[in-house]
């Protein structure tokens, strides 16, 4: 595996590229982002002692500069298609994890007219229980839960996400709960993944698969 530095980059960048290259080992390179700053230029950048102020990327079996894919080559300005791209990653990282966080909300209201407007008419969603397809199962496999399962608190932890695009995205994450079954106090936990596509301007869950 080879490893990339990225030394002395912008800080902007650097927080952008720390929040994308997640798991860090993609197309077998470790990514190692050290000593982020503010330069008001940092292309063209030469090995160590190559007299340029610019940050240096090099690997750490040759310290020299990495052929690496041109889709990851570092040659253009700050604001260009490279920088544009990891900071639309970073801004959609945000987005979604966001509506996920509003989607656990949702549904630890134990109100299924507040949890409905997250899930697509044509949504599959595999539980424990079953499969359930459409609109109209998931909801009432929802509302069996809440009537089953007294003042649960779910927790979503760990999230990740594979695939991130504009139009659709899949996350993975393990999943934490507690409440009042049968009147005793029950937990569990698991794992989850949930496809996710832009529809009418908003996000929608598309599939969800939990299981223990």
């Amino acid at each position: 595996m080879e490893e990339v530095w990225l030394n002395g980059i912008p800080a902007d960048y650097a927080t952008a590229m720390r929040k994308t290259w997640r798991p860090h080992v993609r197309q077998g390179i470790q990514l190692d982002v050290r000593g982020a700053s503010n330069p008001t230029g940092w292309i063209g950048a030469g090995p160590p002692g190559s007299g340029s102020s610019s940050p240096c990327l090099k690997t750490a079996a040759t310290g020299e500069l990495p052929a690496l894919d041109p889709d990851f080559a570092l040659s253009a300005a700050p604001g260009t298609d490279m920088m544009t791209d990891v900071t639309n990653q970073a801004s959609l990282e945000a987005e979604l994890t966001s509506f996920m966080g509003e989607y656990e909300r949702a549904n630890n209201s134990h109100d299924i007219e507040r949890v409905v407007p997250f899930i697509a008419e044509d949504a599959t969603y595999w539980f424990s229980d079953g499969s359930y397809q459409g609109i109209g199962e998931i909801r009432s496999a929802i509302e069996n839960t809440f009537a089953k399962i007294l003042h649960e608190v779910y927790e979503v932890r760990d999230l990740e996400w594979p695939v991130l695009t504009a139009g659709v995205a899949v996350c993975r994450y393990r999943f934490a709960w507690t409440g009042v079954v049968d009147g005793e106090p029950r937990s569990g936990q698991g794992r989850g993944t949930n496809v996710i596509v832009r529809r009418d301007g908003g996000w929608r869950m598309l599939h969800e698969h939990l299981s223990s």
